[in-house]
Parts: C-alpha cells; structure tokens; sequence
C-alpha cells in the first residue's frame, strides 16, 4: 500500500469526520444527496465555510440505502502539488483496495516534466489515462469518493489531472467535491451534459425549522417562536453562526435570553472572529 511507501502520509485525511451529538438531521439534504449519488456522477457542494457541508457529506454513510464502499479524502495546502495530490488520491482508494493506484505512482517520476508546463498538460492526461484504467480495474460495482476542502487546490497541473479525471472516470465511480469556493474545473461542461449535481449556500441555509429544531431539541433552550425566527433571519441561516450563538444562549440565565436575542447586533464577536478566520484569512491579499 502506498502509506507503506510513504509513511509519512497522514491516514487520518481518509478517515470520516465523527458526527457530533448536537448535529440536527437535515433530512432534506441527506436525502437529496443520497439519490444524487447514485444517479449523477459528479456532486459539487460549494458554500462558504461553516454552512455544514463537512458534516452533511459525514452522514452521507448512514443514509446510502445501497451501502456502496465509501473512500474519503480531506485535503489541505500540501495537496495543492500534483504528486502529493495524486499521493493522497491513491492512498485513499487504496482503503477500499489496497493495489489500486500502484503503478501509476511508480511511473510518476517518468512521466511529469516539472520543468515545462505546457508539455506536463499532455502528460498529466497520460499519467489519469493510468489512474483511471486502474480504477476501472479495481472497481467492478460501484464506489464513491468525497473530496472534502477542494478549495485548497489551486495548482494549474493538479486541478488538469483532476479534471481529466471527472471527464474520463469509469461508470462505477462517483465524486463528490466539496469546496468554498467553485474550483476552476469544466464545470459548465458537466452541467451541459447533465454529469453535474449541485448544492449550494441557498440549499445549506438553516430553515427556520431546523433553527428551532437544533436549539429546543437538541440544546433544550426553550427559546421562543419569535426568537427562533429572530436568530434565523439574524444568521441567515448559517449554521456556523447559530452555533456560535447558541453557546452564548446556553452560558446565560434563561430570564436573560430574550433580552439578548432582542438586542443582538449584527457584528456579534465570536461570529466575526470565525469569520476572520476561517473566511477572510483564507482570501488573496
């Protein structure tokens, strides 16, 4: 297996993130996702960070009625270089088989001249022509693979191979790509030939429902029917924000809730402290 090669990979980028006890079922979604996966080859979730798409694709296992083998795959900014993509590609297919993706590392270094971009376009293609046959190879039903955090790939050669991939990819695979952003890939293309799914900030927003749900049902706050609309309209529905929110309600005798919710000011602190770090420090200068 690749991690034997490299055991400097972490495995914990192919591990599910754990569902939390204060998470909410979004049947909505989970149901959605669950037939998009199994009727459309490419699913794109792209919102900005903190809308749930984390955690909405970590229950994704749980509502798969066909129980269909499942590779995850988190990435981060090691990632964005082509052979560290294609490194941590391999090593999570290889959790569901352990050969596949092997001979396309072992020609790698063949087949990538780093120093000419233009000519590495054509070999990009050759070396997923690899990665693909041998994904056909190893899969005879079928798979899915998420692709969590796709926002971090940037690189013109890794975002080729992983297009090269969602054009030419077998019938047994699917992909789901998470991401914050829409990732410069022929998107426009895939919707065309109707290979697409998508789920967006507008899908991912807390209804009011879910608002009420998460804070009575599942913190106990008993906040009211006028609060919860109040913090929704407030948040927007952002799920990230009423968390946040909801750790101030819970920290705050219950006579001083409706006071605060009354008098909650858009610029919250904790909410543009997430911001700033998750959002703002992620952007160009």
């Amino acid at each position: 297996m690749i991690s034997q090669k490299a055991p400097w990979l972490v495995r914990t980028k192919f591990h599910f993130p754990q569902i939390r006890g204060d998470i909410i079922a979004r049947d909505r979604l989970t149901s959605w996702l669950a037939e998009s996966v199994t009727t459309t080859p490419i699913t794109l979730i792209s919102a900005p960070a903190g809308y749930g798409k984390t955690t909405l694709l970590a229950a994704l296992q749980i509502s798969l009625e066909d129980k269909r083998p499942i590779a995850w795959l988190s990435l981060d900014e090691e990632e964005d270089d082509l052979n560290a993509f294609l490194l941590a590609l391999i090593g999570s297919l290889q959790t569901l088989e352990p050969r596949c993706g092997t001979v396309t590392w072992e020609l790698l270094p063949l087949l990538i001249n780093p120093d000419s971009i233009q000519d590495s376009r054509a070999e990009v293609r050759r070396l997923m022509g690899l990665m693909i046959n041998e994904i056909g190879d190893s899969f005879d039903d079928p798979f899915l693979l998420i692709i969590d955090d796709l926002h971090f790939i940037t690189n013109p050669l890794t975002l080729a191979a992983l297009d090269y991939l969602l054009e030419r990819m077998p019938l047994s695979t699917h992909i789901v790509l998470a991401t914050r952003r829409d990732p410069p890939l022929s998107l426009p293309r895939f919707r065309a030939r109707r290979r697409l799914s998508e789920l967006r900030l507008t899908d991912l927003r807390f209804t009011v429902g879910e608002t009420r749900d998460l804070l009575n049902e599942v913190l106990g706050l008993d906040v009211t029917v006028e609060d919860v609309e109040t913090l929704q309209a407030r948040t927007e529905g952002w799920a990230a924000g009423l968390s946040l929110l909801a750790n101030s309600l819970e920290r705050m005798p219950a006579g001083e809730r409706a006071t605060f919710i009354e008098q909650l000011a858009h610029t919250h602190q904790e909410t543009f402290d997430y911001l700033s770090d998750e959002v703002l420090r992620q952007q160009p200068q």
